[in-house]
């Protein structure tokens, strides 16, 4: 068990995240072929994004842990730069370029939530390492105007607005999954114009604008909504629309408690009181499957600063 690994034993993540790998990956994020008139089937995506119906978990491990996840994880806790100044991409201009920066957030931000998440200590590295490189590509893009987050550039490359709609939420997803409430507040408008683009494209006004202010004020509706999941619905946009309060009510969590309660065991860190009374009422809603023995040994190699080795359990 060590902290970072020799510069000589780091892996050389150009000879990974190539052209193919990440093209590969597109297809593992998004794996289903849109209607002729370019409609998705909405009660399908529902379940394999919510429900794990299909369960990906296996494919996804067999496809990036040891080839990608594994490798990446090496670097721990050091942040390659070149992964997250996104220079294994191509040119933004790149008509794939879109489709490129999609698959680096899904290996980064959705995969690990698939493969560690359910797998003991391994799901440390979600939150604690993941998540931050994830987060700082994002952030990186954005600061470099490289974010490929137009509706209308998105179009123009032959995907239909409801495929356009969905990538858009992908890309914004590892923003959702900070803890820094400046991140949340920027996403307020991002995901505001996302809802007004869907109630053009429908006629249809989002039903959750009349419970957003309470929504807002609730940290416990997050765990609700995905316990519930989404609208039984064959309707695009009200599928869209659930997903858009998800991504609000994210908001209130961090506003009460300044982070994710349910990740403090998967990453050492010790509850407050008002976070042990949220953590009941939610039903231990998102925390990772770890034994007290596992609790204390991540607070210890926190404290420490050393982290154990992602090991090759997976979610089986």
């Amino acid at each position: 068990m060590s902290s970072t690994p020799t510069l000589e034993s780091k892996p050389d993540l150009s000879e990974i995240l190539t052209p193919s790998f990440l093209s590969k990956t597109c297809k593992l994020a998004f794996p289903w072929t849109p209607k002729p008139d370019g409609k998705l089937d909405v009660k399908w995506i529902a379940d394999f994004y919510i429900r794990g119906i299909p369960d990906p978990a296996r494919e996804v491990y067999d496809e990036l842990h040891h080839q990608a996840l594994k490798p990446i994880s090496q670097f721990c806790p050091s942040v390659p730069e070149d992964l997250v100044s996104g220079s294994y991409l191509p040119p933004p201009t790149d008509p794939t370029y879109p489709e490129r920066v999609l698959s680096l957030l899904y290996l980064l931000d959705q995969a690990p939530r698939r493969l560690y998440d359910g797998a003991g200590m391994d799901a440390r590295y979600t939150f604690g390492y993941f998540d931050v490189l994830a987060h700082s590509l994002v952030k990186n893009l954005i600061s470099r105007n490289a974010f490929p987050d137009s509706t209308e550039a998105l179009t123009k490359l032959g995907y239909s607005f409801e495929e356009t709609m969905i990538r858009k939420m992908w890309l914004y997803t590892p923003l959702i999954h900070s803890e820094n409430l400046a991140n949340h507040d920027w996403m307020e408008s991002r995901t505001e114009a996302m809802r007004k683009e869907v109630e053009v494209y429908s006629g249809k006004t989002d039903p959750y604008r009349v419970t957003r202010d309470s929504d807002r004020k609730d940290p416990t509706m997050f765990s609700r909504l995905i316990t519930e999941g989404p609208p039984d619905t064959t309707d695009f946009a009200s599928f869209m629309f659930y997903f858009y309060r998800v991504d609000d009510v994210h908001r209130a969590v961090i506003s009460r408690f300044g982070r994710y309660p349910y990740r403090n065991t998967a990453l050492g860190r010790v509850s407050t009181v008002e976070e042990e009374t949220f953590l009941k009422e939610t039903n231990g809603f998102g925390q990772a499957n770890l034994t007290e023995e596992e609790i204390e040994k991540l607070r210890k190699q926190r404290e420490e600063g050393v982290w154990q080795k992602l090991s090759d359990k997976g979610p089986f």
